[in-house]
């Protein structure tokens, strides 16, 4: 029997913007200590942020979430 292969989407690292607004889209997530979450930029090194300011499943708030506040914004993050 042959194995199907399957695509897992990257767990994309989230930080909320406290007023309210749109969350910034960090970065794919690369690793995690107990206290950090390391994501890869879209430019430099891999930076690490601390778990209590970010999020990881979108929100509302997020441009990529389902019923996002703000689609405009999901069409020009999504990358190809």
């Amino acid at each position: 029997m042959a194995e199907s292969a399957t695509f897992e989407m990257p767990r994309i690292i989230r930080h909320a913007n406290g007023r309210g607004g749109p969350c910034e889209l960090l970065g794919p997530l690369v690793g995690e200590t107990i206290t950090l979450y390391v994501y890869r930029r879209a430019h430099g090194p891999d930076a690490s942020i601390s778990k209590r300011l970010v999020h990881l499943a979108p929100c509302p708030c997020c441009p990529d979430h389902p019923r996002s506040r703000f689609p405009h914004i999901a069409q020009s993050w999504r990358r190809e």
